[in-house]
């Protein structure tokens, strides 16, 4: 199934030479579901941001490229898609009212799955699609640019994560009107809760019944050392390549 909306759609991945030993195999399984469902893909390790670290290089990015398509993806590059997902265009129809989709994380709830609307600013933002509005366009900016959202994120060890979740808890610019938060396992699950897929099959059912799902869109290696991440990483990529 093709991109048969004919959405402008693109995946965006930022990362520098410290990590290309697990980050190109990641960037190569997701440039072959993008193949798949006619996204483009675009990385980029150029430094747009001297004086911060390199979580916020995704934003000046986002704000390059966003003006160019329909809706912008991004991935952080410790994950990638599954090659045998559904097309994610059908989450962008499902929520067309929504200018950002934002995944659950870890730390929220009970392990992130909790459905409702507690702490829904307690976001993983290392998978996110963004519709190209002028909101979007004006958060993004903030968020890459603000000292004050910085010097206030919460909690403050999360970088530029830390000022999205800011951004969504105060609802400033009434953001959280303009988003749709979905549980953690569905956009994305990470490799260390693979082992709980069934105890929150009833909680993903409906987001699953709805996009065609049996297991989440990406699979994100976060939180586990670097050993075992290329370990993971290298194996999907040689059972699917």
């Amino acid at each position: 199934e093709n991109n048969n909306n004919k959405l402008r759609i693109c995946v965006l991945m930022w990362y520098n030479d410290g990590i290309k030993n697990y980050a190109d195999m990641c960037y190569k399984i997701t440039s072959n579901y993008c193949k798949k469902y006619g996204y483009d893909i675009v990385k980029s390790s150029k430094v747009r941001l001297e004086n911060r670290k390199p979580h916020f290089e995704r934003l000046p990015l986002i704000l390059e490229l966003i003006e160019k398509y329909d809706y912008v993806i991004w991935i952080d590059a410790d994950a990638h898609f599954y090659i045998d997902s559904p097309p994610i265009h059908t989450v962008i129809n499902a929520y067309k009212d929504s200018e950002f989709i934002f995944s659950g994380d870890l730390d929220r709830g009970d392990n992130g799955i909790l459905e409702g609307d507690k702490d829904l600013h307690v976001i993983n933002s290392g998978f996110m699609i963004l519709k190209n509005t002028k909101f979007v366009r004006d958060v993004i900016n903030e968020w890459a640019y603000s000292e004050d959202l910085y010097k206030r994120r919460t909690p403050a060890h999360f970088q530029d994560q830390g000022v999205i979740r800011l951004y969504l808890q105060e609802n400033i610019n009434d953001i959280m009107e303009k988003s749709k938060v979905i549980p953690l396992g569905v956009l994305q699950n990470f490799s260390i809760l693979e082992n709980m897929k069934d105890k929150y099959a009833n909680v993903y059912k409906n987001y699953y019944d709805k996009f065609n799902l049996h297991k989440p869109y990406v699979i994100h290696y976060a939180g586990i050392d670097n050993e075992t991440r290329i370990k993971l990483i290298t194996e999907y990529y040689n059972k699917t390549s």
